[in-house]
């Protein structure tokens, strides 16, 4: 079952306004989306969306020529053509997120999330086209260990946690 509108949070109504504005400037633009998702689980950069089996790249986070920055050997998903191909999309990679179980949360997130989608927007008339990207930030709470019941790898992911905050 869905949340209703009033109770979704910053990124689901971020990602639904986004194609509202696409369908209302329709007549004026053209939009190309695509999306990345990362965690930083103790301090590595994890890929949410490589689902390939072997091993997997090496992530590294750089800076183009014009500023820009964006993840060496990140996965980019294809188009996508509507915000429930981006949900989908994202919740494939939330699927592979590493959560825990604590006392306070059943489902409690180990690490931070990085959702990063990419717009390109062309003119119709002009044909002129200007990229851009809305970065999505999602911290992992701090939680006082003794409340939390934690111990074992689930301490260690919250001191991680912790002192990346």
């Amino acid at each position: 079952k869905e949340d209703p509108p009033e109770l979704l949070g910053v990124s689901p109504r971020a990602r639904s306004e986004l194609f509202n504005i696409f369908k209302k400037d329709s007549d004026k633009f053209s939009y190309v989306c695509k999306a990345s998702m990362y965690e930083i689980y103790k301090s590595e950069l994890v890929d949410l969306l490589n689902t390939s089996s072997g091993s997997k790249p090496k992530l590294y986070v750089k800076t183009d020529a014009s500023g820009s920055v964006y993840v060496e050997n990140g996965t980019v998903t294809p188009e996508l053509n509507s915000a429930a191909e981006l949900d989908k999309a994202l919740e494939s990679g939330m699927a592979t997120r590493h959560v825990a179980a604590t006392l306070m949360n059943s489902e409690s997130s180990r690490s931070h999330l990085v959702q990063i989608i990419f717009i390109e927007a062309t003119n119709l008339k002009s044909k002129v086209s200007t990229t851009g990207k809305l970065t999505l930030v999602d911290l992992a709470g701090s939680e006082r260990a003794d409340k939390t019941g934690a111990s074992g790898d689930t301490m260690e992911e919250a001191k991680s946690i912790n002192q990346s905050l």
